[in-house]
């Protein structure tokens, strides 16, 4: 019974690890600042990301638009290609993706395009 409930236990222990390992991945890839190269036009006026020309990701979890009256508010990841932004007009969870110094959203059947500039 001890030796299960060990084996139990070490198994748990690393699956919190590895999750714990793989969202920090996740967010040292997006830390940092990024701007919009995807044309407003391209968007559409209802676009959540026609109002975001810029934003910063923080270690500690925390987005910040800063053209937008310096809004701010916490960001997760719920799947490996998923984001979730938590702010004051609710929840949004986007498919996104980083690759060096671009990261692309997937939104409302269109994809925008921002690249880091910090």
């Amino acid at each position: 019974m001890i030796k299960r409930t060990t084996i139990a236990g070490a198994l748990l222990l690393f699956i919190f690890t590895f999750t714990l390992i793989g969202c920090g991945s996740q967010q040292s890839a997006i830390r940092g600042t990024w701007e919009r190269v995807t044309p407003t036009e391209q968007l559409g006026i209802f676009s959540f990301f026609a109002f975001v020309e810029q934003i910063e990701f923080l270690e500690n979890g925390t987005f910040v638009l800063p053209k937008i009256m310096n809004t701010s508010g916490s960001y997760s990841f719920p799947q490996s290609d998923r984001i979730s932004f938590q702010g004051p007009q609710g929840t949004a969870t986007y498919k996104y993706v980083v690759n060096g110094d671009r990261l692309t959203f997937e939104a409302d059947g269109k994809t925008i395009e921002y690249r880091r500039t910090k």
